[in-house]
Order: structure tokens, then sequence, then C-alpha cells
């Protein structure tokens, strides 16, 4: 399996398991979703993170998975130290 675009999924209903804020951490989770076989799709989306100096809007990469392997992409994701973005 690899990255489908949202509209294509074909795993059934698709959930939001993760967003991640840089580019390297979202090709990072593209390589551990790759290397499980794992179908996903990625949509850019905004979210609030806080800093020193309050509350931020930022862009990040969402991705998604069958709702079947929401699960398991949350135990692969959490495995691999990617908690940050982690939704559940």
């Amino acid at each position: 399996m690899s990255r489908v675009a949202i509209d294509e999924f074909s795993g059934g209903e698709a959930i939001e398991v993760y967003i991640a804020g840089r580019l390297a951490e979202a090709q990072l989770i593209e390589e551990l979703f790759n290397g499980h076989t794992v179908e996903y799709a990625v949509n850019l989306e905004s979210y609030l993170a806080g800093t020193v100096f309050g509350v931020s809007e930022y862009a990040g990469a969402a991705f998604y998975v069958s709702v079947e392997h929401a699960e398991f992409c949350r135990r692969i994701l959490r495995e691999a130290g990617f908690e940050a973005g982690m939704i559940d």
C-alpha cells in the first residue's frame, strides 16, 4: 500500500491519526507507513500550538488511515517515537 488521494481512499472510512508540523517529520511518517504497507492519505490542515507568546495557528500534514487500521498505525507511530502530533 502507499499514499493515495483522500478522495480515492479504498480502505473505507478514513480517520485522522497524526498531524506533522514539519516537512521532515511528515517524510519520516510516510517512510514508516510505507514500510508497514499502510494505505494512507495526507491533507494539508491547520492546527493550533502553544508557544511562549501564546497560541498560534500553523499548517501541518494530516495523515489519514482506514478506521480498521487506526489503532495499528497509532501503535507503530508511538513505537517510532511520534507522539506529539498523535490524534486519538
